[in-house]
């Protein structure tokens, strides 16, 4: 793609960007129905002409990028707000997630090092960690964390301190450091630590983080080189156990490209059942809704939730997520 085609496509007049009465100008000539201009400029300023009108339309755009089908700054609002839903579900859950991983740590921590006087040298015996840490804590404190002054002002960082205030990354990673982890990978219905050590890092830390920052969750997806998407498979093939759900969710794997089902099938997987059920109810209600203004010529299963240019999800995805959600049993 050309820096030109690129430019045109973002409406911006040579290397210079338009200001937002221009903007709407070019948004008409693409087709758009403008209902009130006044309103459509109070939108842009608020959320942005890229976030709204490149990022949630090319579903809608023909070759020579003017829309199929009339549509208004209200309908890709609509859109926009089902994304931030959809986004917010799956933040709400990883944090149950990561709840889990850490009260797993934390347990396991204690029984390698039940001594909470040693745990911080124990685990971090290079003193520039340790002074990173420390600054992390008091950063907190200074946010209003007052709960750990009692245990700054001694310099005792337990493992149930230090836990709470290191990134997901660096939780995972101190799991290298323990000698056993059979009963953190039982409570996660792995037995292959390798493998559960590469869904965390290579999918719920990246994916996690999208939830939090990507500008258009419908159509996230993590793309992983042949040897990674080969291992990727392997452990869905052990997850889903099922060849027929097997053979569906591989089916919607483009080009080493895991989009947003298959994501989620891992987060379904990792969560304990009960919260499995749960999000997976709330995950299906959001669905069920879809869009919530009514936009013309646009079928939200049809057009969004099973299409190969939106989410691309099966047709069957809830019959395949409560199937995983029953039979949690890690094949390696």
């Amino acid at each position: 793609m050309s820096k030109k085609h690129l430019i045109n496509n973002h409406a911006i007049n040579g290397e210079e960007f338009i200001d937002i009465n221009q903007q709407i100008t070019f948004l008409e000539q693409r087709g758009f129905t403008i209902e009130n201009k006044n309103e459509l400029a109070h939108i842009i300023t608020n959320y942005g002409y890229f976030r709204l009108f490149h990022t949630f339309i090319p579903q809608f755009l023909d070759a020579h990028n003017h829309l199929i089908a009339p549509l208004t700054e209200k309908d890709i609002l609509a859109i926009y707000y089902f994304d931030r839903n959809l986004a917010t579900l799956y933040y709400q859950f990883f944090g149950y997630f990561e709840h889990k991983l850490r009260s797993n740590i934390i347990i396991q921590g204690n029984i390698e090092c039940p001594n909470i006087l040693k745990q911080f040298d124990y685990f971090y015996p290079n003193p520039n960690a340790q002074d990173n840490i420390i600054r992390i804590i008091e950063k907190h404190i200074y946010l209003g964390a007052t709960y750990l002054k009692p245990y700054h002002q001694v310099k005792l960082y337990p493992l149930f301190i230090i836990i709470n205030f290191i990134d997901l990354n660096e939780a995972i990673k101190m799991m290298h450091t323990f000698k056993d982890n059979t009963a953190i990978l039982k409570n996660f219905y792995f037995d292959n630590e390798k493998d559960f050590l590469f869904i965390c890092n290579n999918i719920m830390r990246l994916f996690r983080n999208a939830t939090a920052h990507y500008d258009r969750m419908y159509r996230f997806f993590i793309n992983l080189d042949d040897e990674d998407a080969q291992q990727l498979n392997n452990i869905l093939l052990g997850i889903i156990k099922d060849p027929n759900h097997y053979q569906t969710v591989m089916n919607h794997v483009v080009d080493n490209n895991y989009n947003t089902f298959i994501l989620t099938i891992f987060l379904v997987y990792l969560l304990s059942r009960s919260q499995a059920k749960h999000f997976i109810n709330q995950l299906n209600q959001l669905l069920t809704k879809g869009v919530e203004k009514k936009i013309p010529n646009f079928n939200f299963v049809t057009d969004m939730l099973t299409s190969e240019d939106a989410m691309n999800w099966p047709a069957n995805w809830l019959e395949i997520l409560k199937y995983i959600t029953t039979h949690k049993k890690y094949v390696s």
